[in-house]
């Protein structure tokens, strides 16, 4: 019987929130953030795993911390109509001056569905299912090609790399 209330409530929240974004969509909602940590300011290059959380040394000085690490991944949700294809990208963030390499990896994640590797700076078209929202599972790799001062924050927006949108 709780479970029946539960999934009752969680059905009219889900659509209370569709019903009033239905002239909005798609959108996309970060549950998420994508976070390396604190990384030394060397050159080197990191990854991250989506699904371990794992953060592993590539080679190089940015991130030579003994033993196992963590990062976050980001968690993001496309919401789109139902059964609706979706095309999206994934960009890389290639060092335009600012010595700061990202490229993507991970996975969309459809409810149902089997889930798909993303493919970074492709576009792939990705159907929306019943329920009309994409999770976008994502980890990567993290390199910088120049040195930083160590108090220096870096920031690469990972919202600004996923472009989207329905196809008709």
């Amino acid at each position: 019987m709780i479970r029946y209330v539960k999934g009752a409530f969680l059905s009219a929240l889900l659509s209370v929130t569709f019903s009033l974004h239905a002239e909005d969509l798609p959108y996309l909602n970060t549950v998420q953030q994508l976070e390396f940590g604190e990384l030394m300011g060397f050159t080197g290059s990191c990854s991250l795993d989506y699904d371990s959380k794992i953060l592993t040394d590539n080679g190089g000085s940015l991130c030579p911390f003994p033993g196992v690490r963590y990062g976050e991944p980001g968690k993001y949700l496309i919401v789109a109509n139902f059964n609706t294809d979706v095309e999206v990208q994934i960009a890389s963030h290639t060092a335009n001056g600012d010595g700061i390499l990202y490229t993507p990896s991970g996975i969309f994640r459809v409810h149902g569905e089997p889930d798909i590797p993303i493919i970074a700076d492709q576009k792939q078209t990705i159907s929306s299912g019943t329920t009309g929202v994409i999770t976008i599972l994502l980890g990567g790799t993290l390199t910088l090609t120049a040195n930083k001062p160590f108090d220096t924050t870096f920031t690469v927006t990972t919202e600004q790399g996923i472009i989207f949108n329905e196809v008709d």
